[in-house]
């Protein structure tokens, strides 16, 4: 494997690493202070390899792992056989990645199927970043168990498990429905009472004479109200003669009388006329004003003058007139208070002759309709009482008709769906016995169990025959799961938990024997627990199930890389596990690099690369 590196973080410009199939060694000097070592690129230049394949890096933006200051940067690592693949990308652009002729995720795809490993494998099994080299050993059991059932490819067993169990849940709350419909049609069934053709008939019955006793009690009842109406007729027929007979008797000199009266007024009117023309004559006379028309011919009187001057006489005449006006116009009053009389008194008669028209035209037609209503003696009350209650007892009747006829139809529904109830409960409890059996089998203390207990063994004894060979006196035992104690918190079967009391001794929900409590766990035993311990121990089982994977994988990737592996290992064991470490890692890989500050782990190892760490950036090259 070569590797390329443009402007990656701390390795500004472009180097090169032409490397053969060895473990290396990478160690960091400082330009300024050989002495230090720290934050120079040592874990950065094993980091470029995971990135290269997976993209992943640490920075918080995806411009950061270019060098400060660059405007690009690229890391390629040749593969051999397999071709190179690069990862690039321009400031402020996407990243692009190529591999075999495609870029983008078809070129990830590919380089994935390549290396026969997911972006989870290589992490657990060949790049070992710094302080964790017991992760795998001090990570809880369930994220353990996930990662070994990828390795193992339990996933497709996991899959059928939950489809089953889903299937299995889906089954039991069938039968569940079933049987709780099975009882709720049951009981139904109860309420229904003696509903039955029998009584629906009697009740039809029984509603055709309360129907017939409530058209009596109508025909009485209509009796009753044509004689209420033909008293109502006789009293308005009373009331209509009383009135006849107290209407005015006939006036026939009222029409002869007003006309006299008319003639009268005309006349005296027309005195009164003459006399007041004659007063307004008279009275410009004797104030010497006369116009000179004549008041009896109307034409210009030749004596104007001389009638003018005779203003004397004139008073004299013009007070004589006066008093003819007036007592032509008391004349003409009392003309016309006779005429006002005599048409009051006309009037009167032909109101009174119309009244007496229409109360008699209203007597005739109260007579011809009392004509038509035979007179019969029947209590309005009493026929009232007896259709109401007649009627009350039709209602109450049809109500229990129909309260029985729904009665019986309910009945015939109920005995149907209670009849599919039980033919589907049935057909629920059919399918539980295969469930069953498939959730035994697939589970994780079935095939699952069967599936893992091959890998792991071959790990156990993989990770202690490591140990061994180094000299170091550790070793594990790998468990899968262990009885803790009293019996099952839940059914294995269907997942039901058990109630806290130990005598419940088969599943509630599926009917299932309540096994003993065991916890399923995969859990690594080691000899001893310690930092160097849990370090050493965990190198081992990664590099033994590193080999397993990879050989179950077909995968053509044959690189690890370490990062400090000894950390919390003391100096004994640390000289022990060093002088191992070359050769295990030529066993186990074609090519490795580790990193590490102590010489006894690294003198060891027949390849070495130095970065070379200085204020501007680093150097990278390889010295062996």
């Amino acid at each position: 494997m070569g590797i390329h590196l443009l402007n990656w973080e701390r390795f500004r410009g472009c180097h090169d690493l032409a490397l053969r199939p060895q473990p290396y060694a990478v160690v960091a000097r400082g330009e300024e202070d050989p002495e230090r070592s720290n934050a120079f690129g040592k874990s950065s230049l094993v980091r470029a390899v995971r990135f290269v394949l997976y993209g992943d890096h640490e920075h918080r933006l995806e411009d950061g792992w270019i060098t400060r200051g660059e405007q690009e940067g690229e890391v390629t690592v040749d593969l051999g056989e397999l071709g190179a693949v690069t990862r690039s990308r321009k400031r402020g652009k996407a990243t692009q990645v190529f591999f075999q002729k495609a870029k983008g995720d078809d070129a990830q795809a590919r380089l994935e199927a390549a290396l026969g490993f997911t972006r989870e494998d290589f992490g657990a099994t060949c790049y070992f970043a710094q302080g964790e080299m017991a992760s795998h050993v001090r990570m809880k059991p369930e994220p353990r168990f996930a990662i070994v059932a990828g390795w193992v490819g339990l996933e497709k067993l996991e899959a059928a498990e939950a489809h089953n169990r889903a299937a299995l849940n889906g089954a039991l709350q069938a039968c569940g429905r079933a049987a709780e419909q099975v009882r709720a049609f049951e009981t139904a069934l109860q309420e229904c009472g003696d509903a039955s053709d029998e009584k629906v008939a009697a009740l039809e019955k029984h509603v055709e004479v309360q129907a017939a006793r409530v058209r009596e009690a109508e025909h009485v009842f209509r009796v009753a109200e044509e004689q209420m109406q033909r008293g109502k007729l006789e009293d308005e027929l009373l009331d209509v003669q009383r009135q006849l007979e107290a209407v005015p008797a006939e006036d026939p000199e009222a029409e002869s009388v007003l006309e006299r009266a008319k003639s009268e007024e005309s006349v005296v009117k027309l005195a009164w006329v003459r006399a007041d023309n004659e007063e307004r004559q008279k009275r410009l006379l004797a104030r010497g004003k006369f116009d000179g028309s004549c008041p009896v011919a109307g034409i210009e009187c030749p004596a104007k003058d001389a009638i003018n001057a005779r203003v004397e006489e004139n008073s004299v005449l013009y007070t004589r007139a006066r008093e003819v006006a007036g007592d032509a116009a008391k004349r003409h009053a009392m003309a016309r208070a006779l005429l006002q009389s005599a048409e009051e008194r006309y009037r009167d008669e032909v109101r009174a002759d119309a009244r007496a028209k229409t109360l008699e035209e209203r007597e005739a037609v109260l007579k011809a309709k009392l004509a038509h209503i035979p007179k019969i003696e029947v209590d309005f009350e009493a026929a009232a009482k007896r259709k109401v209650g007649s009627c009350d007892d039709l209602a109450s009747a049809r109500t229990q008709l129909e309260l029985a006829a729904v009665a019986l139809r309910r009945r015939a529904d109920l005995e149907r769906r209670l009849q599919e109830a039980r033919q589907g409960l049935r057909a629920a409890d059919a399918t539980l016995g295969p469930l069953r059996e498939a959730s035994a089998i697939l589970g994780r203390s079935g095939a699952q169990r069967a599936a893992a207990e091959g890998m792991l063994a071959e790990v156990e004894q993989g990770a202690n025959s490591r140990l061994e060979r180094c000299g170091i006196p550790f070793s594990v035992r790998v468990s899968w799961d262990r009885e803790a104690g009293g019996l099952a918190k839940a059914c294995g079967t269907c997942g039901e938990p058990f109630p806290k009391s130990e005598k419940v001794k088969a599943c509630p929900r599926c009917g299932d024997a309540r096994g003993p409590h065991v916890v399923q766990k995969l859990e690594y035993e080691l000899s001893e627990r310690s930092g160097a311990a849990d370090d050493l121990v965990g190198i081992a089982i990664r590099l033994a199930a590193s080999d397993w994977l990879r050989r179950a994988r077909g995968a053509a990737w044959s690189v690890a890389f370490l990062d400090e592996p000894f950390g919390q290992v003391d100096a004994s064991l640390r000289r022990f596990a060093g002088q191992q470490l070359g050769a295990m890692l030529s066993r186990e890989f074609a090519q490795s690099f580790v990193i590490a500050h102590h010489a006894a782990a690294l003198d060891a190892l027949p390849g070495r690369i130095e970065v070379l760490g200085g204020a501007q950036g680093s150097s990278v090259r390889v010295v062996a």
